[in-house]
């Protein structure tokens, strides 16, 4: 009788815990999928929707899209015509966009965390903005060009 009661507090302390684990990542897929929707990815998504990645794709990349900061989940192209941008978050559902050049209006430069960064919208009016630091802006001002105006 002892060994039966104990087997079954056991039992409900580790379904207890399975339950307590799985709340608390219940919890934060649902965040990651509201940060997507407040921060413009997810308009941004619908509104410029991408096909296939790009071959010369670079993953792990940290940008701004709105109000969030996505930090390593994003990958990043460059192509003549477009930017490709995908966003792959904890709970695994990825919102990819290709936002025309001609979509892009530069906004100015800023600070975040005490590195440089450049603030660009896209679309008109704008779905959301998009802050780049120094080493993705790098790559992206030539295709602005007509836009940015020069130091």
């Amino acid at each position: 009788m002892g060994t039966l009661r104990i087997a079954a507090v056991i039992l409900l302390g580790v379904l207890g815990l399975v339950v307590f684990v799985g709340s608390i990542l219940g919890v934060v897929v649902l965040a990651m999928r509201g940060f997507a929707g407040a921060s413009g990815l997810k308009s941004l998504a619908e509104r410029f929707p991408a096909g296939q990645e790009p071959p010369n794709a670079v993953r792990g990349r940290t940008l701004k899209i709105g109000a969030v900061q996505f930090q390593r989940c994003v990958t990043v192209a460059l192509t003549e015509e477009a930017l490709y941008l995908s966003v792959r978050t904890f709970g695994g559902s990825r919102s990819a966009a290709l936002i025309p050049w001609s979509r892009v209006r530069f906004l100015g430069e800023g600070t975040l965390y005490w590195r440089a960064t450049h603030r660009f919208a896209v679309g008109e009016p704008p779905v959301a903005t998009v802050e780049l630091f120094e080493d993705l802006w790098r790559l992206v001002k030539p295709h602005l060009a007509s836009v940015v105006p020069p130091r």
